[in-house]
């Protein structure tokens, strides 16, 4: 189609007297056109483009098309030096063996160029192409409306999908009371093995604790149950820190008096989040049923906040709920998905509990809160026990699927794509150095059981030490309490016999 530039005017004088120098303004090619006293058009040979030429007041008679004669465009000035200073990122973090994003079949990285390189997705910038015609103003105003529309609904419709697990796990915890049966201091010793553990890359600084703090101590119990146990909870607000300064613990201390590093204990996070944020811990907080049966075997447990939790008034599925995920979201990963608040509740055991032996510590959850219990096995610190696993989401690419295939959710959660590759315990598998216990139910609707058996069959190819265990029955969450628990502290008994 021939497209139609601005006219270009000039004197009657300058029309009559020499050639004129004109520049295409579509493809910038210079062309050289000896004009008619008249107004007259120039047809730019390389783009098809008509230039209008003509005088202050041009004349009633119709014109003649003069020949144009293309002028080579002068070569490029050469590149600066300088590096051209590209717009941060949002935080986000990166697992040493991560492969390339290009790699992933249908996960093709989007383009990042122009104005919009800060929006993972964003199509890129460029000349717009201008027609012949202008569109009539009230089909552009409608065109608008209905892609606000669009727009809004793909919102509201992410925020619905991405809510809609934040509170699975306490759903399944109040329907578990049914009969439902089923078949600072990183290293106290001072020492570390280097042939089970590597060295920490650079890039996972931010994550390794810079200043030794002095922790508040446990201070009064807050239950003393019939078996002893006595539960604390303790608050912590560390000055100048990007991520795990300000945390929550509850903590189960097993009855009697136990020796210096003597006792197994085992972190755990708090489930029922979406895998985009993080979780919050109070007082009145109630994870007995998922903490309690540890300290009555005799271990230390341990419940650590997520950063990046939302509040307590959020309804789910609503834009206010959308709008405090896209506040939670950067927060949760600089924390690394939680790998951050796991290493700040070791230093804090390793710190005020002196009966907790390093060796012996293990990371546990459940649902998403398993994700991060294997992300932290995964991650290059100083060695573990061990991890325990019930029903996680090992394949968060598949898990997210839906949404990180949705263009509007790209534009509100900036790094998302990288940050779904390296969340995914499926993607971490070469990273884990610690014995891993995996429990999954058979008929579990929430993550399904194919997941748990793909994921233990990648890490029994990978030469890993892992123990998998399942029930035909209970869903999502009863197995867990009624069969997995029993069955993990068997398993760390079994590994570290007193």
């Amino acid at each position: 189609m021939v497209q139609f530039a601005h006219p270009i005017r000039c004197s009657q004088e300058t029309l009559l007297s020499q050639n004129l120098l004109v520049k295409c303004p579509k493809c910038q090619q210079r062309l050289q056109v000896k004009p008619l006293a008249t107004e007259s058009r120039v047809t730019c040979p390389k783009c098809q483009t008509v230039l209008k030429i003509g005088a202050e007041k041009p004349a009633v008679s119709q014109p003649s098309t003069p020949a144009a004669q293309a002028i080579p465009t002068p070569a490029p000035r050469p590149a600066s030096n300088r590096v051209q200073r590209q717009p941060p990122a949002p935080a986000g973090f990166e697992f040493p063996a991560t492969p390339a994003t290009g790699s992933i079949p249908g996960h093709a990285p989007r383009p990042r160029t122009g104005s919009n390189a800060s929006f993972p997705g964003a199509r890129p910038s460029g000349p717009r192409k201008t027609g012949s015609k202008s569109i009539p103003k009230p089909v552009l105003i409608g065109g608008v409306a209905v892609a606000l529309v669009l727009l809004l609904g793909g919102i509201v419709g992410a925020a619905i999908m991405l809510s809609s697990g934040a509170n699975d796990a306490r759903t399944a915890s109040s329907s578990s009371n049914s009969n439902d049966v089923s078949g600072g201091n990183e290293n106290p010793s001072g020492s570390e093995n280097p042939s089970s553990r590597t060295n920490p890359p650079r890039r996972f600084g931010h994550l390794i604790p810079k200043t030794s703090y002095e922790f508040p101590d446990l201070g009064e119990p807050l239950k003393v149950y019939p078996s002893g146990v006595r539960r604390y909870f303790v608050e912590i607000n560390l000055p100048g820190q990007r991520h795990s300064g300000e945390m929550q613990f509850h903590v189960w201390i097993p009855a009697g008096e136990h020796a210096e590093r003597s006792l197994p204990s085992v972190l755990v996070a708090p489930a029922g989040t979406n895998l985009l944020h993080g979780a919050s811990l109070s007082r009145t907080d109630d994870y007995d049923k998922e903490t309690l049966p540890y300290a009555e075997a005799g271990m230390i447990a341990v419940m650590y906040s997520l950063d990046g939790g939302l509040p307590d008034n959020v309804t789910p599925g609503t834009p206010m709920a959308m709008r405090a995920l896209v506040e939670a979201y950067p927060k949760f990963a600089t924390a690394a998905a939680g790998i951050a608040n796991a290493v700040r509740a070791r230093e804090f055991v390793l710190q005020k509990i002196e009966t907790a032996a390093p060796e012996k510590l293990h990371y546990a959850g459940h649902s998403s809160a398993a994700n991060v219990a294997l992300l932290t096995g995964a991650w290059p610190g100083p060695p573990i026990g061990g991890v325990i696993a019930y029903a996680g989401a090992y394949d968060l690419q598949a898990r997210l699927a839906d949404l990180t295939n949705d263009p509007a959710v790209y534009q509100m959660f900036g790094n998302l794509h990288t940050f779904v590759i390296t969340s995914s315990p499926k993607r971490q598998v070469a990273g884990l150095r610690c014995p891993v216990f995996v429990f999954h139910a058979r008929d579990d609707s929430n993550v399904p059981f194919q997941h748990a058996e793909e994921f233990v069959s990648e890490l029994k190819q990978a030469d890993k030490n892992v123990t998998f265990e399942t029930v035909t029955s209970g869903g999502h969450y009863s197995p867990m309490i009624n069969t997995g628990i029993p069955r993990a502290i068997a398993w760390i008994e079994k590994q570290h016999p007193s």
